[in-house]
């Protein structure tokens, strides 16, 4: 897996960890949310989600083309749609997920919090219920 995958893979785990904490979205309403519809899972400092399809895509490089780590080029097959954040996650909104006990507080190196994008965030600091 990239890094960048990787990360990927790590705010979604986590927004999924963070969603459940808030309890705020109800079966049957997640049931009727459609590919490009955008929700909000809490009433306050919860990210902006969007309902990705269900499909496929080339994952990868063609040969003689990108880095190694890039090969060998592959489909990527999505079973079912899923939500992801529609933008980069916040520290107000990872310190919402950390205050209802879904997430670990990660260091900002000094940089501050609020509105900035959160870092210091690595696979093995996502919850255990990932």
């Amino acid at each position: 897996m990239t890094k960048s995958a990787l990360v990927v893979s790590t705010l979604i785990l986590t927004l999924f960890v963070f969603s459940a904490a808030q309890g705020q979205v109800t079966v049957e309403s997640e049931r009727a949310l459609k590919p490009k519809d955008t929700f909000h899972e809490c009433a306050k400092d919860c990210p902006e989600m969007v309902v990705a399809p269900a499909g496929s895509f080339m994952m990868g490089s063609p040969e003689g083309q990108g880095a190694d780590q890039e090969h060998p080029q592959h489909e990527v097959m999505i079973a079912k749609p899923f939500a992801v954040a529609k933008y980069e996650v916040t520290f107000a909104e990872w310190d919402a997920c950390v205050a209802a006990g879904g997430c670990p507080r990660p260091f900002d190196s000094g940089l501050g919090r609020g509105v900035r994008p959160v870092i210091n965030v690595s696979w093995d600091e996502t919850p255990s219920s990932m």
